[in-house]
């Protein structure tokens, strides 16, 4: 069956057998936000774990809720779970404590905390015949156990498997291999048995190329990058992915469109109010107009110049303007009922701007940057403002709120 999670740690089980996908159950395991969850290969026992106030993880009956078994040995969050998927069933978890635990079960006890890494584990991963586990951490080393006793078999690459940490890594079909996502902007294909690398496929020099997930689907390999793209991975051409999907389409929660190669690398999208219209911002400081025609985009071949590389966009939401801030410190506002003309430009803040927003009334916008600093304009101020006058509205609070940087 498939799941739902939320940020509110709310758990929910859905039914597919049926026409109609109804919701079958719905959960709380802890009071926090699930950050992943396991099932064993009966599909009957579900393990959740995550940011927990008094417990950070939970088993249980899908069908009842019932506990079968206790998630302990963690003093701090819990990054990730997995369920061996043969039986005697084995269970193990990963967190920010630095340590990975494993379980015997059911009903699933603490057996032993394994305090190899050196820095917090975010992925734990079974192989799928059982007979092997590993653990991915923030200190770029990958160990591998037994699936059955938990000894430790190997480090990947006999230290460090990346030269930064390791968000994610996903076993092969046939469990020979280790496929793994790593923050130093590469993935890499490990034969598990002869402690080798197979593949290192190299995703770019950008921040937003850092990889933090992976999965290896049948004959699929795809990774997620920290740009929110997903590529799937040539293994006879490691520097160049089969495919890059970039911009997609959603109709009621599902694909319906998607444009894979563009020519140019997008950073952020918006939708009109009207429905017709997609705005997308690329990291060459140029907004590009795409007309929504049913299930499908068109490229208007109409383009507005931002003053820098945009890092996001919005509608106000009577449609009238579009403000798109970017990379350079500038939010310019153009106006779509004059054919995107530009209407004004505000400068304020002190780095790289990173969201925008509208209020309910369509004459104020706010704007947040990597100054921790917040934003808000009226849409009709002047756009000669000195940088002087700037820095005395600021002093006035007129212009600007200070956030919290905790």
């Amino acid at each position: 069956m498939p799941y739902e999670i939320n940020v509110s740690g709310k758990l929910r089980i859905w039914d597919t057998t049926q026409k109609e996908h109804l919701l079958k159950y719905e959960y709380q395991p802890f009071a926090g936000k699930i950050k992943d969850l396991a099932w064993t290969e009966d599909s009957k026992r579900i393990a959740v774990v995550g940011e927990g106030r008094e417990k950070f993880g939970a088993v249980f009956l899908w069908d009842s809720g019932s506990s079968v078994g206790e998630i302990t040995g963690h003093n701090k969050v819990i990054n990730s779970v997995d369920i061996k998927q043969t039986r005697p069933y084995r269970l193990a978890t990963g967190s920010d404590d630095n340590c990975a635990a494993f379980f015997e079960g059911p009903p699933f006890k603490f057996k032993f905390t394994i305090s190899d890494h050196t820095r917090f584990v975010n992925c734990v991963r079974f192989s799928p015949d059982g007979n092997r586990f590993a653990t991915a951490s923030a200190d770029g080393q990958i160990f591998v156990y037994d699936g059955k006793t938990g000894e430790k078999v190997c480090a990947l690459g006999g230290g460090k498997a990346h030269d930064g940490g390791i968000y994610a890594i996903s076993w092969s079909p046939d469990s020979s291999q280790l496929l793994s996502a790593s923050g130093d902007k590469t993935a890499k294909i490990w034969d598990v048995g002869a402690n080798s690398i197979v593949n290192t496929f190299n995703m770019g020099s950008n921040v937003l190329d850092q990889q933090l997930g992976c999965l290896w689907q049948k004959d699929h390999l795809l990774t997620i990058s920290l740009s929110g793209y997903i590529n799937y991975l040539d293994k006879n051409n490691p520097n160049k992915p089969l495919r890059v999907i970039k911009i997609v389409l959603m109709k009621d929660k599902k694909k319906c469109f998607a444009i894979d190669d563009l020519g140019y690398e997008p950073e952020a999208v918006a939708i009109h109010p009207g429905g017709g219209t997609a705005a997308v911002g690329g990291a060459d400081g140029i907004v590009r107009l795409y007309s929504i025609q049913g299930t499908s985009l068109k490229n208007d071949d109409k383009s507005l110049e931002a003053k820098g590389p945009v890092t996001d966009l919005a509608y106000s939401h009577d449609g009238a303007f579009l403000a798109v801030c970017d990379a350079n410190k500038v939010v310019t506002v153009f106006s779509v009922t004059d054919g995107y003309a530009e209407h004004n430009v505000f400068y304020g803040h002190h780095a790289k701007i990173v969201c925008i927003a509208w209020s309910p009334d369509n004459e104020h916008f706010a704007s947040g940057g990597m100054d921790m600093m917040v934003y808000v304009w009226t849409l009709e101020a002047n756009p000669d403002y000195t940088t002087e006058d700037i820095l005395l509205l600021d002093q006035m609070s007129e212009c600007r709120l200070l956030v919290d940087p905790a």
